[in-house]
């Protein structure tokens, strides 16, 4: 199973690691299995391919991401129920709080709680220095789409709005840090085998993580050059608590012309790529977390698309995976 972090054999002693292993504070508090004769990587086909915390360090890591999935389950049931008031979905009648310039409030909600609260844990909750190709590979997967996500694209995309209500900004504060601490403490107190960077799920979820981050990405600047052009269609809200002019278009051209959210597809194809190569319950609640937004948003943004322009917009286009949803 995916999740499971039981351990039978106690722990074997820092001479295992050979001489060049350093010696962390939570060495004491970690287990191992015992090699197995014959093998020259007795863990490979571990179901758990990796030491990990045990006693109270555990308990408080296990109680973090029941939390987060906990999280995960409320947020799909609140936003299926009715979308988040930011974006083309904004209401004067639903809105959050006051209003606040929406690329500081973007850089609040995700630079300090998913990029330095994740560095912070990963360098001083576990090894110091931190070691372990996978840990450090999957550390930079997780830092790299934050730097630019809480910094670079707030400050080059071109949104819709140039506000944001303050409730959306606070509202995702919680769960960025919460996801982001636990994954950069499982990162960087989990030992993982020294045959892991060869193991299929680690290679797989790795390229899943590449595959997403390069839509990701791709994506956001597609729509960044649709909202610059000058042929932006105007849509004036019914709304009468909304009359302010919004600049929409139907996106077109690659993933644009299979669903209408290719953005919120490459990002949680990047977060099913880092639960699968770092096979760890915190990963996988960030996943669910993430889902538990992306799968009805998009179904509320195509609704709204087809609402909106009507005969013009592809009626054979999904909300969020190809040809399925």
């Amino acid at each position: 199973a995916m999740v499971r972090h039981h351990h039978e054999a106690p722990f074997l002693p820092s001479h295992r690691h050979g001489p060049r292993h350093r010696t962390n504070r939570h060495h004491t508090g970690v287990q191992a299995r015992a090699p197995t004769e014959g093998s020259l990587d007795p863990m490979a086909s571990d179901p758990v391919p990796y030491e990990f915390l045990t006693g109270g360090e555990a308990i408080a890591y296990y109680v973090l991401c029941g939390v987060g999935f906990l999280l995960a389950a409320i947020s799909f049931v609140v936003q299926s129920l009715d979308s988040a008031p930011y974006g083309r979905h904004f209401t004067k009648d639903k809105a959050w709080g006051f209003m606040i310039n929406q690329r500081l409030g973007h850089i609040i909600s995700d630079f300090p709680t998913g990029f330095l609260t994740f560095l912070l844990a990963f360098v001083f909750m576990g090894n110091t220095p931190p070691e372990g190709a996978p840990n450090i590979t999957l550390a930079a997967c997780w830092l790299a789409h934050y730097f630019h996500r809480g910094l670079i694209h707030p400050l080059i995309m071109e949104y819709s709005d140039k506000t944001v209500p303050i409730g959306i900004t606070l509202g995702g504060i919680f769960p960025n840090t919460l996801f982001s601490f636990v994954n950069g403490w499982f990162l960087g107190t989990a030992k993982f085998q020294s045959g892991y960077p060869k193991d299929p799920r680690f290679i797989i979820g790795l390229c899943i993580f590449v595959i997403g981050f390069v839509v990701n990405k791709w994506a956001d600047l597609r729509i960044r050059k649709l909202r610059q052009k000058k042929s932006l269609i105007a849509n004036e809200s019914k709304n009468k608590d909304s009359q302010k002019k919004k600049r929409y278009v139907v996106p077109h051209g690659g993933l644009f012309e299979y669903i209408a959210c290719p953005n919120y597809f490459g990002e949680m194809l990047e977060w099913l790529g880092f639960a699968l190569a770092s096979w760890s319950l915190s990963g996988l609640a960030w996943f669910l977390f993430c889902s538990s937004t992306f799968i009805p948003r998009s179904k509320d943004n195509l609704n709204w698309y087809k609402k909106t322009f009507a005969s013009s917009f592809p009626a054979n286009r999904r909300a969020l995976i190809p040809f399925i949803y």
